[in-house]
Order: C-alpha cells, then sequence, then structure tokens
C-alpha cells in the first residue's frame, strides 16, 4: 500500500506533467490569422474586434473603426502584439479618444487557452493592466 508521502509525491507528479497542456496549446500562427471580436458576439456591430492579418499585420478597433494598428506574432504560446495607438483607446470613453491627437506605442501579450474552431479564452496585458479575454472568430 502507499504511503501518503508516496501518493503526494505521484499526485504532485500528475500535476506537474498536465500543468504545460492546461495552460496552453501550441497552435500554429494561421489560426489567429482573421477578424474576432473581444468579449463579444459576432453580431455586435459596436464591440471591440481584432483583426489579425496573415502579413502580421493587424487593427483594434470599435464600431468599425481602428483605434489602434501593429504588428503580431506568436512564440512561445504567446500572441505579441506591438501598436500605435491613442492612449484613450483604452478606456470606454469616446469622448477622450475625439480630442486626442498624440500616438504611442503599446506592447500587449496575449496567453490564449481553452482553444476550439470558434475561439479561444486568455489572459491578455498591457502594461500593468491584466484581464481575462474572451476571443471569437467571426466572419
Amino acid at each position: 500500500m502507499l504511503s501518503t508521502l508516496g501518493r503526494l509525491t505521484g499526485i504532485a507528479a500528475l500535476f506537474a506533467a498536465l500543468t504545460p497542456a492546461a495552460i496552453a496549446i501550441d497552435v500554429d500562427a494561421d489560426y489567429f490569422t482573421g477578424h474576432w471580436k473581444i468579449n463579444a458576439d459576432c453580431k455586435k456591430d459596436d464591440a471591440e474586434y481584432m483583426l489579425l492579418r496573415a502579413n502580421g499585420t493587424f487593427e483594434y478597433g470599435r464600431r468599425g473603426t481602428a483605434e489602434a494598428v501593429g504588428f503580431w506574432a506568436t512564440s512561445n504560446h504567446v500572441l505579441d502584439m506591438e501598436m500605435l495607438a491613442a492612449p484613450a483607446s483604452f478606456q470606454d470613453i469616446q469622448a477622450d479618444l475625439a480630442n486626442q491627437t498624440s500616438r504611442d506605442i503599446y506592447t500587449m501579450q496575449v496567453l490564449p487557452y481553452d482553444y476550439d474552431n470558434n475561439g479561444f479564452e486568455a489572459v491578455a496585458g498591457i502594461g500593468d493592466e491584466m484581464g481575462m479575454v474572451i476571443w471569437k472568430r467571426c466572419k
């Protein structure tokens, strides 16, 4: 009969073996190419969207208007994005965006998990802000 320490060691080894698969799954960069809605249904016209092109460029916006543009790539389970945007692009206050004339460069990292053909859930971060997001494939 296994001792308690032996059982705990076995359970710890099992979790260690399963952890990389549970955290992220290797997917081809082609998986990300396309039109996505962020935290919304594809039919919602005023939702945040992300358009990732096969040439490594992307646009982010709302209501069909690009608010940020940049470059994307995947590396070690992470979707890396460098973008040029107005600071107000990351606030839900459209009046501030309308008066914004400066642009800054931002880095966003997205760690996707729970993939299927229609989308994925992810942890995303820009600067010191992090949150959970759901990307849904559209069009």
